[in-house]
């Protein structure tokens, strides 16, 4: 087959491919915004790149436009229900975070990021650019309030 006929698709809008460490990647983000004093929905989708052998936790962090920490959720993937000790390489997992958003927030919108780190000696794992420590996952607007 000549090489100008093979076509990829394009990637979806939502896609993502960061491997954090050798152990795991993100290959997918979704969100559901949220009114002050609910909680932003932050779905991510994770993959094993071979048999983990560490308890691997993630964190994700809501900030404001300025940085400001506003809430956290930090635990093992899938809520706890897959260790990431029972992964073996390919293992596909939905890890889904609630991240309040405060009571009497002003801003716009709110930004997630994502740090992972080994549950035993917090050792980060670091994503593809080790410059950074942390994995920009999107921006959420956020509505005045009801009507």
């Amino acid at each position: 087959w000549p090489l100008e006929a093979v076509r990829l698709p394009a990637p979806a809008a939502d896609a993502r491919f960061v491997a954090l460490g050798e152990d795991l990647a993100l290959v997918g983000v979704r969100g559901r915004p949220a009114l002050p004093g609910e909680s932003v929905v932050i779905d991510l989708s994770l993959v094993g790149l071979r048999p983990l052998v560490q308890d691997d936790r993630t964190s994700v962090r809501l900030m404001d436009e300025e940085g400001w920490w506003l809430s956290i959720h930090d635990g093992q993937p899938a809520m706890g229900a897959i260790p990431t000790l029972k992964w073996i390489r390919g293992s596909r997992v939905m890890d889904r975070h609630l991240l309040p958003v405060p009571e009497g927030f002003a801003g716009e919108r709110v930004q997630a990021v994502l740090a992972a780190y080994e549950g035993f000696r917090m050792t980060t794992l670091l994503p593809m650019d080790e410059r950074f420590e942390v994995v920009p996952l999107g921006w959420w607007g956020v509505p005045e309030g009801r009507e």
